[in-house]
Parts: C-alpha cells; sequence; structure tokens
C-alpha cells in the first residue's frame, strides 16, 4: 500500500502488515471525503444565497470510464465524495488538490464556479486510472 511510514517496521517489510495499515488509513479517508464534499457543497449553497441572480448549478456527472461520479447517484454511479477518496489516497488531504471544489472567485468571475481536477502531481488522471483497472 502506499502509507507513510510512521515507525512500524512490520509496514516496510511484512507485506500483510502493510496492507492492513494501508486499508485502514484509506477506510479512514471515506469519512474526510465525504466531509470535504459537503463542505464543497455548502460552500456553494453559500454562494447561491449570497448572490440571486448569479445561481451556480451543481456541476453535472463526470465520467472516469466506466465510473460515473454525480451530485445524486442512480444506478451504479457514485457520489462525487467518492472520487475525492481515491484522489485523497495519491494526493493527500490537501483541498487543492481534490477531485472537485467549488470555487467563488471563479463563481464571480462567471467561470462556473466548480474546479474538476482530475489530474494530480504526476499529471496522470489517477482517478480515472483507479476506475479503468482491471483487478
Amino acid at each position: 500500500m502506499q502509507i507513510d511510514y510512521n515507525n512500524n517496521t512490520y509496514d516496510l517489510w511484512t507485506w500483510t502488515t502493510n496492507v492492513s495499515d494501508g486499508v485502514s488509513a484509506n477506510a479512514g479517508n471515506a469519512s474526510r471525503a465525504a466531509s470535504a464534499w459537503q463542505q464543497q457543497v455548502s460552500a456553494r449553497n453559500t454562494w447561491n444565497t449570497n448572490n440571486p441572480t448569479k445561481q451556480i448549478a451543481m456541476h453535472p456527472p463526470i465520467t472516469e470510464t466506466p465510473c460515473v461520479f454525480t451530485y445524486v447517484p442512480l444506478g451504479g454511479q457514485h457520489p462525487f465524495s467518492d472520487a475525492i477518496w481515491i484522489k485523497m489516497y495519491n494526493s493527500g488531504l490537501a483541498s487543492s488538490t481534490w477531485f472537485i471544489t467549488f470555487d467563488p472567485a471563479s463563481a464571480a468571475s462567471g467561470g462556473g464556479g466548480w474546479v474538476v481536477q482530475n489530474t494530480n502531481n504526476f499529471a496522470f488522471d489517477y482517478v480515472g486510472r483507479v476506475c479503468g483497472a482491471t483487478p
């Protein structure tokens, strides 16, 4: 697993411990991703409340073949928080690398408000690669 070394030598030398600790760390990211997404929705709702003549719609679904991420998932689709969760595994917890964020400056300039960063620092689409991976 791609985990930070935290003085547990078994994470380095015993693959079962490494995987167990990695799964545990990633499971913890699920609630952080849900919270991060809720913060973005709240920021958009605040924008819409404060700017009644410049309403920003929710971002349309995003396809990362074969995954589809959306605000209200239907029939096999995933919530945007799942894309954030996937990206957190590779990019960490910094909001600048989340998959989708609401940016009031973009909304103010007419840019639509939503910023999708499906590439990471390595310039490839990590979420898309995870979704398209064959086990």
